[in-house]
């Protein structure tokens, strides 16, 4: 048989749906909303996963056993220009920043992080997180980074202590250290950005903690 050694769920025992390589197999029993939103929602997740995920395989796979573009255009059916601008990104955007702390951001698109591709890893933190904190689109992103080219470097205000809330709906709290934009500290907080001059991330670690932050450095 052609599909020998592919194991078809029983539907009479499965309360949610199933992908396959070749489609959905759904349950018998009544389907509610929710479950088709949450398995509709992990193919969204796993589509905007595509990108990262065979950028890094390509990168890993030329780390440890040289060229692997072959391998990878017959397994994904994907043309080789597509595969090495993934591979580019993934490479000059890591996952993890200096400082082991996530520098990749979720709640944007994979547009958004090739667009800071050519900077610093601290530009390109900074610009990150100014595309989530403002919502922009990738192609206000893109005129925004185009437009601080031709002009001075961004300004973002030093934040007093004292003017820093913290939410316990929100926590942990993250301080990455950046060597970039006259900025040495990016504190995020959910949504909320700031930046610190250097001097105070001491100071800014110790309030946090007494505070009662949980804070990754």
């Amino acid at each position: 048989m052609f599909n020998s050694g592919l194991k078809i769920p029983d539907r009479d025992r499965i309360s949610a749906p199933v992908s396959l390589p070749v489609g959905v197999v759904w349950p018998r029993r009544p389907l509610s909303f929710e479950a088709w939103a949450e398995g509709f929602g992990n193919w969204q997740m796993i589509a905007k996963a595509i990108p990262w995920v065979l950028g890094d395989y390509l990168n890993k796979g030329d780390q440890l056993f040289g060229e692997t573009y072959t391998q990878a255009i017959e397994w994904t059916g994907y043309g080789l220009e597509r595969l090495k601008r993934y591979k580019f990104t993934a490479a000059h955007v890591p996952m993890f920043g200096p400082s082991g702390a996530l520098h990749r951001i979720v709640g944007l698109d994979w547009t958004h992080h090739r667009i800071t591709e050519s900077l610093s890893i601290g530009k390109q933190a900074f610009w990150l997180a100014s595309a989530l904190d403002n919502n922009w689109t990738t192609r206000e992103m893109a005129d925004a980074l185009r437009g601080a080219s031709s002009g001075p470097e961004p300004v973002r205000p030093v934040v007093e202590l004292e003017h820093i809330e913290l939410d316990p709906e929100t926590l942990p709290v993250y301080v990455t250290v950046l060597p970039a934009a006259g900025f040495r500290a990016l504190l995020r907080q959910g949504k909320q950005t700031v930046f610190v001059d250097e001097t105070t991330v001491d100071e800014l670690v110790a309030a946090l903690v007494a505070a009662g932050a949980r804070v990754g450095v």
